[in-house]
């Protein structure tokens, strides 16, 4: 059985995606951040036997991460993205998960990206890098847009910039600048990453429909 998850629920929903943290971080922090109750979130919870949770569908805005161990009921999840009316709707997470609910759409998605992201398993350390490290500010928000404008594998909206204000403004998201700086501030690279070498990674498959 597929139903909306409302605040009640979110000791076991966060248990359940805690299983799997790295492949879990969005579905974790977009919790955490906005909780059940915003009007640009939602999240769904599949039951089985036992009321046992299955499989966690979340929306943000009009991305749609899909997260089940096991075996699901993937075609009401493909039913509650159908039913949404948002143009360019994008829906991520583990490739094997996702195709199952591929399946049970009504028309193939218009585009499809495999991607691939860094878990750290093991820690290596390294000699610090003589770069200069800041926290990020709102005054620098124009700055970070236009970097990740430049990264292909990001989507970016029309409204990143002030979302990225608003979350920054209430506490919600840090960001740390790495780069050389100008007179005018930093540039280059937008993340700080500790001075330690990870090795792993994971397949992560977004598709557009």
């Amino acid at each position: 059985m597929l139903r909306k998850l409302v605040e009640t629920d979110r000791d076991q929903v966060m248990a359940f995606v805690q299983d799997k943290p790295a492949e879990n971080l969005f579905i974790i922090g977009d919790i955490e951040a906005y909780g059940f109750e915003e009007d640009f979130q939602e999240v769904w919870g599949d039951f089985g036997e036992h009321n046992k949770l299955r499989a966690v569908l979340l929306r943000y805005r009009e991305n749609y991460i899909v997260y089940a161990p096991g075996s699901f009921d993937a075609q009401s999840i493909a039913s509650v993205i159908e039913k949404d009316g948002r143009p360019n709707k994008i829906i991520s997470g583990i490739t094997t998960i996702v195709e199952e609910v591929l399946k049970h759409l009504a028309k193939e998605p218009r585009k499809k990206r495999e991607l691939y992201y860094a878990k750290c398993e093991a820690l290596q350390p390294l000699p610090t890098p003589p770069v200069t490290i800041k926290k990020a500010t709102v005054e620098d928000v124009p700055r970070i847009v236009e970097l990740y404008d430049q990264i292909p594998e990001f989507d970016t909206r029309d409204d990143q910039g002030a979302g990225l204000k608003k979350n920054m403004e209430k506490g919600r998201w840090s960001l740390l600048l790495r780069g050389r700086r100008r007179e005018d501030g930093f540039h280059g690279h937008d993340d700080c990453r500790k001075q330690h070498v990870c090795h792993g990674c994971r397949g992560r498959h977004i598709s557009r429909v």
